[in-house]
């Protein structure tokens, strides 16, 4: 299984958010075969972080192919209690794999 983490931190360092993307797949024969499991999940959130229920973006290629795709995509939200939201993010992270099992990642958590 391919994990993927994007960080989110205070000018303070702190942790605001983890977001995490998570994806399994059948390969063999030079070809990846299938996607086994797909799924992201946010963690260590601070009280001040919303998280909308819906992924922006939930795409994965056909296969069987000598490489597939994910990709999936949220939005948060930071806010304050009395004043509302300061910033809106689209963390999001990509990952590409290969009939070989290798695998390439892209993301970001902004």
């Amino acid at each position: 299984m391919t994990h993927i983490t994007h960080t989110h931190r205070a000018y303070s360092h702190t942790v605001i958010f983890k977001y995490h993307t998570y994806a399994s797949f059948n390969y063999g024969g030079g070809k990846v075969r299938g996607w086994r499991d797909r799924s992201d999940d946010i963690t260590n959130t601070s009280v001040d972080v919303e998280i909308a229920p819906k992924r922006i973006v939930n795409t994965k290629s056909y296969t069987p192919a000598s490489s597939a795709t994910s990709q999936m995509k949220r939005e948060i939200k930071l806010c304050v209690f009395k004043y509302g939201c300061y910033a809106i993010l689209h963390p999001w992270a990509k990952v590409q794999v290969f009939g070989t099992g290798k695998t390439k990642i892209a993301g970001s958590g902004v």
